[in-house]
């Protein structure tokens, strides 16, 4: 009876030795992908403040081209804008940096 409770208590201790393996092998994992949404969302505001900063620029011509490239410019931005708050909605992360606009000094 000792016998078949010490093989128990040992493939326990097995078991659970195994199990933190694996749980801390999981845990890496995640704050690697955690870090690379970080990474991601960081190229995606840059680009759809760059596409935001272009579609508001007065157009050089009226071409059809030209208008057509303006906006699909602003629909890519309204895009990239829309996957980063779905990408901050499902991680449940502010990962956006907040934009401190600096207000230029007032000359009397």
């Amino acid at each position: 009876m000792n016998l078949l409770l010490l093989v128990l208590f040992v493939l326990s201790l097995a078991g659970n030795g195994v199990l933190v393996y694996v749980l801390i092998r999981f845990a890496r994992r995640l704050l690697q992908f955690d870090d690379l949404f970080g990474l991601l969302v960081n190229d995606m505001d840059v680009n759809a403040q760059y596409l935001e900063k272009l579609s508001n620029t007065p157009l050089l011509e009226n071409s059809p081209e030209i208008v057509k490239a303006h906006n699909n410019m602003k629909i890519m931005g309204q895009r990239l804008e829309e996957f980063m708050i779905r990408v901050e909605e499902t991680t449940g992360h502010k990962m956006r940096k907040k934009v401190v606009s600096h207000n230029p000094p007032v000359v009397i």
